[in-house]
């Protein structure tokens, strides 16, 4: 790691003047958008399938890693010099961050549309459409209580130490309750006044977020 961290400072010099927020920024807006925009679709869209998402990251990350490719192939010119670097690379990578991300959204969902569609039974909790929706499951033990019927015990009554350590780390109890074996989804309910708190401190974490972006963005009135 510290080969790698040494290996990098050139690149981090070559990009916009060794600015490290501006270059951390940039490196940020050409990865992160397709996942944002994937996410998004997630909790959104009920009709946004495998195929679609995962095509959609490959085409958001594509156009990502190209300008990536080029700010470290086109250095930036001096003050006073001619810029003769190409159009994609002298766009500012905010502008070119909400490109990848609705090229993302544009892809995604045209190939989840033509596309089969997910099942509903796979979206329950898992969109804000559905996310009230619950439907009864059928008792699923854990896979270490159904293994352990052909697998050797330590000592009768027992669980083998692997099983044991298995169990723990996946958080299994290990013991044969039915009642407490049964997988039980529970519902989303929140009070008014936790609503009501989530939704102050997320909207007070995304305008804050969105305000020191933009305020450092350009870094032409940093010091």
């Amino acid at each position: 790691m510290t080969v790698v961290s040494i290996l990098w400072i050139p690149l981090i010099k070559v990009l916009q003047g060794a600015q490290l927020f501006i270059y951390i920024q940039a490196v940020s807006s050409y990865l992160a958008p397709p996942i944002a925009a994937v996410y998004l679709l997630a909790i959104v869209c009920t009709w946004v399938n495998e195929l679609g998402a995962f095509l959609g990251l490959c085409a958001g990350t594509s156009l990502g890693i190209l300008r990536m490719i080029l700010d470290f192939s086109y250095t930036q010119p001096r003050c006073g010099m001619e810029d003769t670097r190409p159009g994609i690379v002298t766009l500012h990578y905010m502008y070119y961050a909400i490109i990848i991300f609705w090229t993302t959204i544009l892809v995604t969902c045209t190939v989840s549309y033509f596309t089969e569609r997910p099942k509903m039974e796979h979206l329950e909790q898992t969109t804000i459409w559905t996310k009230t929706t619950l439907s009864e499951k059928p008792t699923v033990p854990p896979v270490a209580e159904v293994q352990q019927k052909d697998e050797p015990k330590g000592d009768e009554g027992e669980q083998a130490c692997y099983l044991k350590a298995y169990n723990w780390v996946c958080g299994f109890s290990g013991h044969d309750d039915t009642a407490d074996s049964e997988i039980k989804f529970g519902g989303m309910y929140q009070s008014r006044v936790m609503r009501i708190i989530t939704r102050v401190n997320s909207a007070t974490i995304l305008l804050t977020g969105v305000c020191m972006y933009i305020l450092f963005s350009s870094g032409k009135d940093l010091p």
